[in-house]
């Protein structure tokens, strides 16, 4: 899943924990346009900083599917 830090109501790194909390495994790449994250990120989840080239973004897209 490719998710945004800041969604209302809920933001990414909130919705990827509940999902991993219903046993949801799905690989995640979190985006913002904050240079890095600003809190502890969830437990195997990318950062990406947007912009972002999409060439990159399907780089880092299937590195985060291979492992």
């Amino acid at each position: 899943m490719l998710v945004d830090v800041h969604m209302p109501p809920l933001d990414g790194p909130d919705m990827i924990r509940i999902l991993r909390g219903q046993g949801n495994d799905t690989p995640a790449i979190l985006m913002s346009a904050q240079p890095r994250p600003q809190r502890q990120l969830p437990s195997g989840v990318t950062f990406v900083r947007k912009p972002f080239d999409l060439d990159r973004l399907f780089t880092i897209i299937e590195d985060v599917l291979a492992s």
